[in-house]
């Protein structure tokens, strides 16, 4: 595969551009195609929780909700809501349409950032494929939630650092904050990539400061501005514990959203990692396991789903690309 996408470049991009459509089309606006229906626990029409309050949190930029009606978490998560607000069109095809175009910068970022990593031509086209031919991009990216779009100011943070731009975090970090809180899983990343790093570890730290204390102010400001007056805060508990155990939708959607990126990424660490040209890939541990962390987080305090690991990808799949690099040169 990875010689047919290095001798045949054209071929390799429309693969890509065409694989967006097919994963994104069965369950688009919420339409669950065929054999998604009966999997997704909601009548046809209807839906979960979270998309009602984001879609009445639309509504509400609109002017034909009050902000009365939408619960925290939901609205400290405000970016989202308002960009598709601005759209000529109805608020969930709105919504879903901002995430899709989320999708899809996020699946010509990462290749341009595993490029930056010093990864071949194909290399960076199959982790854009890792990325967008998975379960959280079909499952979860076009059908009313917010993480497509928070996947992608992940990325973007993730790029400031491969990129050497660390002016850019406190900017990013703030967007960040007001996309979704799941964003806080890249700090442990940069932190490690700055200490790790040949250049600019001084004014890289210092941005990583700053950039923390905007994903804070974001927080923050969303929770004061658009609060209900009741602080939302994820305490870990017995009950969250016992529920998530016993659901059979925690284990489908953690094994589905591992997926072959999670896959490849543990073999590379076991296999790979106690080698010194795995130092570089060190800060992508660590990001990895941060996003594990978060799921591992939510068993105790929230719903636990495949969203939550859907922030390691950025991580697993630069991972997977060191495994193929290593199998291709040993």
């Amino acid at each position: 595969m990875l010689s047919y996408f290095k001798n045949h470049r054209t071929m390799a991009v429309l693969i890509v551009v065409l694989s967006l459509p097919l994963i994104l089309y069965p369950r688009f606006n919420r339409q669950d195609i065929g054999l998604i229906q009966p999997l997704v626990g909601t009548p046809r029409g209807d839906v979960q929780i979270d998309m009602k309050y984001y879609l009445k949190f639309t509504q509400y930029f609109k002017g034909q909700q009050s902000l009365e009606s939408i619960a925290p978490p939901f609205s400290y998560r405000p970016l989202v809501p308002y960009l598709a607000s601005r759209l000529p069109f109805n608020s969930f095809l709105s919504f879903n349409l901002v995430n899709v175009l989320a999708v899809c910068l996020t699946t010509l970022a990462l290749f341009f950032m595993y490029r930056r990593m010093g990864f071949a031509f194909e290399y960076g086209i199959l982790g854009s494929l890792l990325s967008t031919l998975s379960f959280p991009v079909m499952y979860y990216g076009p059908s009313g939630y917010v993480d497509a779009t928070a996947v992608l100011v992940l990325v973007l943070i993730v790029m400031t650092r491969v990129y050497e731009k660390d002016y850019l975090l406190p900017f990013l970090c703030f967007i960040g904050g007001v996309t979704k809180e799941t964003v806080i899983v890249v700090f442990p990343f940069l932190l490690v990539d700055i200490c790790l790093g040949r250049n600019k570890r001084r004014s890289g730290f210092v941005f990583w400061i700053v950039g923390l204390m905007a994903y804070f102010t974001a927080v923050y400001w969303a929770r004061i501005t658009f609060g209900s007056g009741d602080q939302f805060v994820w305490m870990p508990g017995g009950a969250f514990l016992a529920k998530n155990l016993c659901r059979a939708k925690t284990y489908i959607s953690f094994i589905l959203a591992f997926g072959l990126p999670g896959l490849f990424a543990s073999l590379y660490i076991l296999k790979h990692s106690w080698k010194r040209h795995a130092r570089s890939a060190i800060p992508l541990m660590v990001g990895m396991l941060s996003g594990l962390a978060l799921f591992g987080y939510s068993l105790l305090s929230a719903y636990a789903d495949g969203r939550f690991v859907w922030t390691a990808y950025p991580f697993m799949v630069g991972l997977s690309l060191h495994y193929f690099k290593t199998r291709a040169e040993s």
